[in-house]
């Protein structure tokens, strides 16, 4: 089901892009003008949920991606810091770049696990 058969209606769209963009539910549900008690609700349909749940995902792909392309550049700074008059920052710079992209890439393979891991204990 895409995101656009999920029947959320705007407003209920626009709280989950503040919640996604890492609002707190109360300041979220102020700048959306809803309640509290609204935001809780339609925050635990699973609709909602999964909504938000896609917006967080592409947050993390486009971070992915961000860090790829910073990755290459490092890799190229890596490469050519034989020749620059400052190795020692150019390296320090490469190997800071390549060590975040890791740990992103680490944390969105456990993300996958963990989130396969719920849907299999969800369809019991």
């Amino acid at each position: 089901m895409s995101r656009d058969e999920l029947g959320l209606t705007p407003k209920q769209r626009r709280l989950a892009m503040e919640l996604a963009a890492g609002q707190r539910l109360e300041a979220a549900c102020k700048r959306v003008g809803i309640s509290l008690a609204t935001g809780k609700r339609w925050k635990a349909k699973p609709a909602f949920q999964r909504y938000l749940d896609d917006l967080v995902a592409d947050q993390q792909q486009a971070l992915l991606s961000g860090l790829r392309s910073i990755a290459l550049q490092a890799l190229e700074a890596l490469a050519e810091g034989l020749a620059a008059e400052d190795v020692r920052l150019r390296l320090k710079a490469g190997d800071m770049a390549l060590t975040h992209l890791l740990r992103a890439a680490q944390y969105l393979e456990l993300e996958a696990r963990i989130s396969e891991l719920e849907r299999r204990l969800d369809g019991r």
